[in-house]
């Protein structure tokens, strides 16, 4: 009888560490970030680095070692006075619209201290909008559009303050990239048919990416 209630007692204790464990790595954790961002092009042979923009994310996991993130990648709403010289006519008034929203799921490959190293994937859904306004009695308005998905590779480190607040560095690499451009011309005198124009353009591990720093708490 004694035999019995040691291995009864035992598998309980065993069973108590299990579900311990398992409420340990599917802790339910919600996250808001703010990154700061650098992007980088060197797509053309010449790199450009441009600084200064930022974006918010959230993130949110039931296993410590997953998580997932929602990052508005880009939003701008602008109007600029100018000159658009790629055209034959001179246009200005120029109204632009960007917005991208990210999305990524992330794997912890092992932890040191307070860091940790993450590899992800993902998506990056992006929408561009320009639209020229002419400012001469012969010339016409027109709008770019460009509508684009990216796959993205992210390496992710983070490095815990505390148990609140923490530092997250991340470069979501472009795998492939893939965009429909669409230009309208407003012209009455071209045909119906010659107003509306559209390319669609894939590239693979394009030379972009963007590099992003930010503060996060968790609630």
């Amino acid at each position: 009888m004694k035999k019995y209630t040691f291995i009864f007692l035992l598998l309980l204790a065993c069973t108590s560490v299990g579900l311990s464990q398992d409420e340990v790595n599917k802790t339910r954790r919600f996250s808001f970030k703010l990154y700061g961002q650098t992007m980088v092009d060197a797509q053309t042979g010449s790199s450009s680095v441009a600084f200064g923009r930022f974006s918010p994310a959230v993130s949110f996991s039931k296993d410590k070692r997953y998580n997932h993130e929602i990052e508005l990648s880009e939003f701008s709403f602008r109007g600029l006075g100018g000159n658009d010289v790629s055209r034959t006519v001179t246009h200005s008034n120029v109204r632009l619209v960007n917005v991208g929203l990210r999305y990524s799921t992330n794997y912890e490959l092992f932890k040191y201290n307070k860091l940790s190293f993450y590899l992800g994937g993902g998506l990056n859904a992006r929408f561009s909008s320009a639209h020229y306004a002419a400012n001469q009695s012969t010339s016409f308005p027109y709008t770019n559009t460009d509508r684009g998905v990216d796959v993205n590779i992210t390496p992710r480190i983070t490095w815990n303050f505390s148990s609140k607040f923490y530092l997250d560095v991340n470069v979501p690499l472009n795998g492939y990239s893939m965009t429909w451009s669409t230009v309208n011309n407003d012209n009455p005198l071209l045909p119906v048919n010659q107003r509306r124009t559209t390319d669609v353009n894939g590239d693979v591990f394009p030379n972009r990416y963007t590099v992003n720093v930010g503060v996060g708490i968790r609630f």
